[in-house]
């Protein structure tokens, strides 16, 4: 085999699995955010009705987070239905 072939080989087979390990290690942090959020939420399931409903009564997202006694921000990603548990339906 040619010695430049090699390297380009080499140097092609060492990119790929980076890649791979990036992907991997990407993935890991990914699941650890997702259990860390299960793990620290303070609203129930069932309790996702409810804010929806106050919000459509037009509640403001400071008032229904007071009333659950969680952040602003929190009731925002519910609202824009990007948390977990609407991601996996």
């Amino acid at each position: 085999m040619f010695p430049e072939l090699k390297l380009t080989f080499e140097l092609a087979s060492g990119i790929i699995k980076y890649e791979r390990n990036k992907e991997k290690r990407f993935e890991q942090a990914q699941k650890q955010a997702l259990s860390n959020i299960e793990k620290n939420t303070k609203i129930k399931p069932e309790q996702y009705f409810e804010i929806f409903k106050l919000l459509e009564q037009g509640k403001t997202q400071a008032e229904i987070a007071k009333k659950f006694k969680v952040s602003r921000s929190c009731i925002g990603l519910i609202k824009n239905k990007k948390r977990k548990e609407f991601q996996l339906k």
